[in-house]
């Protein structure tokens, strides 16, 4: 892991990612992601880059740390790239497709991703309507609209303004991916291992609502 670039990146990663939380516990940051979930529910918004950002700038800026904190990977996948010469590399998984993958073919994969997409949120939608309570409902109907145009261009914006994929990706898919894939062969073992390195990079997130619970 040490050659391919992995172990660096990695540690760089949960590095970044305990700074923060470490920084909420040294300065009065205020409970921050508590207060985040109280003003999407009162703005019946929904998290992502631009109603986090919002909140941040009106109530708490210390919430924009979690712009750090989700842009860990990404960052980390930067410095490492850059201190072993492959940012050129790294910034090419911008790309569209790469091959062998035609684009041909990229279309045909985006568009199964983009209907197993709407199909879910479809999914979603209708139990939230039959089996959700009527306040549940409309808070949902505030965040992505009441006509089907308006649902469905929130479900195509959802996709690029969401704080996880969009910060968090080009470490995870655009570093950390390409070698594992390289280092197993086999896309599935590489996938349940990154899989593994991600929740694991998330406890440190995790740390002060477990103290928490545990001096309660």
């Amino acid at each position: 892991m040490r050659r391919s670039g992995l172990l660096p990146f990695y540690l760089l990663a949960v590095g970044i990612a305990s700074a923060v939380v470490i920084l909420g516990f040294v300065f009065p940051t205020g409970h921050v992601l508590a207060d985040l979930y109280r003003y999407l529910v009162e703005h019946t918004r929904y998290a992502n880059v631009l109603s986090i950002g919002r909140f941040a700038a009106e109530v708490n800026p210390w919430a924009f740390f979690i712009f750090v904190f989700a842009a860990a990977p990404s960052l980390a996948a930067l410095i490492v790239s850059v201190a072993r010469g492959e940012l050129s590399d790294l910034l090419g998984r911008f790309r569209p497709y790469l091959p062998p993958v035609s684009a041909a073919g990229a279309i045909r994969i985006y568009s199964v991703v983009f209907l197993a997409h709407l199909t879910i949120s479809a999914i979603y939608l209708y139990v939230a309507g039959t089996q959700g309570t009527p306040a549940e409902w409309q808070r949902i109907v505030g965040a992505v609209g009441e006509t089907p145009l308006i649902v469905l261009s929130s479900a195509l914006r959802g996709g690029f303004i969401d704080e996880g994929g969009l910060l968090e990706e080009l470490g995870w898919r655009g570093y950390a991916l390409p070698r594992l894939l390289g280092r197993y062969g086999d896309p599935l073992k590489a996938s349940l291992v990154l899989g593994a390195l991600w929740w694991a990079w998330h406890l440190p997130r995790e740390v002060p609502g477990l103290l928490a619970q545990g001096v309660s």
